[in-house]
């Protein structure tokens, strides 16, 4: 019963969206439509406590290493292509389900990875999410404990650099989706495999550390999407029922950043004219423009305020509120691997 309660009334607000001729974005029914609100927050997994009080720490260390590691890519230089997609490179593995656990963060870094282990070496294969869930402390317990309880693709990539890399999905399979995390096993990884597809917990990919972009800032996202697909935090609160154009929706004044996904490129939409993002999901193929979603695009986004960045019992210190700039607060937080 609560469930077609749950189903009537989004679809009312559906249909309501769709009938304004004005929207620049459709909305539809799928396999997250009579999902109560509790059903879906674990298909959100940041940890936004810990993402602004690493961002409060960290922001002059990672912008002088961005310097440092990607002088052939620096912040300011020519003129982007007027569009980009990944997939079209075959860098991007095809679209994946997170289920009922709070792993966005854990699909989005490994993802991540991913694209730039086959740009660098020009083989694609499927790496372990569940290595990142199960091997990654969260040593400052802010608002989770890791796992399917939330992280950060900083505290992925800094844990990755530390045991040298990232096994295959092959090795180390997804299990946590219906909710619940593992032990960590398989270390200390095994050299990389000459045979495919063997039992051993074994490197498939290597990651030495991170870069972090600086916060709400156009121009050094848009140069790091031209070297590869990168990790962004988002504010997914609108996005349940997103069907396909550029989305615009959500709260623009108080944004809460609670999502992990993969940035794959950016276009500009031939009907609507609007500029975009195109971000990959962890919502199964089901959702959204088959997995995907566009995002408004813009050098002069918007700028809202998360007023609660230190919810959750932990990371002491940080700040008080977090100006969060760009759609559903993309440009805030970008990040990608050094493999």
């Amino acid at each position: 019963m609560h469930r077609e309660v749950s189903f009537d009334a989004r679809l009312r607000t559906i249909k309501a969206h769709n009938a304004d001729a004005t929207q620049t974005y459709k909305r539809g029914v799928n396999h997250l439509t009579d999902r109560t609100i509790d059903e879906l927050r674990p298909l959100h997994g940041l940890d936004r406590a810990l993402l602004f009080a690493e961002r409060a720490q960290e922001l002059f260390e990672t912008v002088e290493s961005a310097s440092a590691v990607t002088a052939q890519s620096p912040w300011a230089t020519s003129e982007n292509p007027p569009g980009l997609d990944w997939r079209r490179a075959g860098a991007v593995t095809p679209v994946k389900n997170q289920g009922a656990c709070g792993s966005c963060w854990g699909f989005a870094s490994a993802e991540a990875v991913e694209s730039r282990w086959f740009l660098k070496t020009g083989e694609l294969q499927e790496l372990s999410e569940q290595f990142i869930l199960d091997c990654t402390p969260n040593p400052h317990k802010c608002g989770g404990t890791g796992g399917c309880g939330g992280g950060t693709a900083k505290l992925a990539y800094a844990r990755l650099a530390a045991l040298g890399g990232l096994p295959s999905e092959w090795t180390y399979p997804y299990l946590s989706v219906n909710g619940s995390a593992g032990s960590c096993r398989g270390l200390p990884l095994s050299p990389a495999l000459e045979k495919p597809h063997v039992s051993a917990v074994a490197k498939a990919a290597n990651v030495s550390g991170h870069v972090s972009l600086p916060s709400n800032s156009y121009d050094p996202m848009m140069m790091a999407i031209t070297d590869g697909p990168l990790a962004v935090s988002v504010d997914a609160g609108a996005w349940h029922d997103y069907e396909s154009g550029v989305f615009t929706g959500g709260n623009h004044t108080h944004l809460t950043l609670d999502h992990l996904v993969q940035l794959v490129g950016y276009g500009t939409d031939p009907v609507s004219g609007l500029d975009y993002f195109t971000i990959r999901n962890s919502w199964t193929p089901l959702w959204g423009e088959a997995g995907y979603m566009r995002l408004l695009r813009s050098r002069n986004a918007s700028c809202g305020i998360d007023l609660r960045p230190g919810d959750g019992d932990g990371c002491d210190g940080g700040p008080k509120r977090v100006r969060v700039c760009g759609q559903s607060g993309i440009l805030y937080d970008g990040v990608f691997p050094l493999v």
